[in-house]
């Protein structure tokens, strides 16, 4: 059809009446032989594929390959159908690489990261957050960050999320307090992103603790000794 001679750049008389290895390139043919030899077989053939265009360049192809019967029910050719799937192909690999560059994030320890549910629960955290808790995984996984919150903190915590839940906003931010397994306080920067589902539903949490208990503690120090001016 007009597509398929627009993509490949060949005007119509070019392909008219001549054989697949006639038109294809080597490499392509070499590559679809086979799977033209099963759907003359009678075999139903898709698949996906990188292929060189001549007008458009390098493109992702899904491709399907029906055999084509007639009256007699005999196989007298293939219907071939190819839709151009680049811009999904790129954008699913441009995600995966994201995914990869978080995970590695995740693993190094560098920081204490969580994926947390909407219903406050951790559904998956690093090694280094569980050392910032106190919690082995296995019991850190039984509690909600609302637990392990300082209660003089919970208020703001819950109002923050707040917001989130009703779309006004995708980020909570703040410096607040956690309650460590053995019962100490420590001070704490959070971030969390939530990642929203197409229809706008919350899927889940990305959030970042640092412990900054030691910098909270010289900066009391150094206010308490600062001389009056």
């Amino acid at each position: 059809n007009t597509e398929y001679l627009r993509r490949t750049g060949q005007p119509r008389e070019a392909i008219i009446g001549r054989t697949f290895a006639e038109v294809m390139s080597e490499d392509i043919f070499a590559l679809v032989r086979d799977r033209l030899d099963r759907c003359l077989a009678g075999e139903l053939v898709q698949f996906q594929t990188w292929c060189e265009l001549s007008r458009k360049g390098r493109c992702f192809l899904d491709v399907s390959y029906a055999p084509y019967r007639d009256e007699t029910d005999a196989i007298a050719g293939i219907v071939i159908t190819s839709r151009d799937i680049t811009d999904l192909k790129r954008t699913e690999e441009a995600l995966h690489e994201s995914e990869q560059r978080f995970r590695g994030y995740f693993e190094q320890g560098l920081i204490g990261m969580a994926i947390t549910s909407p219903e406050k629960k951790w559904i998956q955290f690093n090694d280094r957050l569980c050392e910032i808790l106190g919690y082995p995984p296995e019991e850190l996984s039984r509690k909600t960050w609302t637990e392990l919150t300082h209660p003089a903190d919970l208020a703001t915590d819950l109002e923050q999320l707040g917001q989130v839940l009703a779309g006004r906003t995708d980020i909570c931010a703040r410096e607040k307090r956690y309650i460590r397994r053995d019962g100490v306080v420590i001070d704490a920067e959070m971030s969390a992103r939530c990642v929203r589902r197409p229809d706008g539903t919350i899927r889940h949490f990305v959030a970042m603790i640092q412990d900054i208990t030691e910098r909270k503690r010289a900066e009391r120090c150094l206010l308490y000794t600062s001389p009056s001016p």
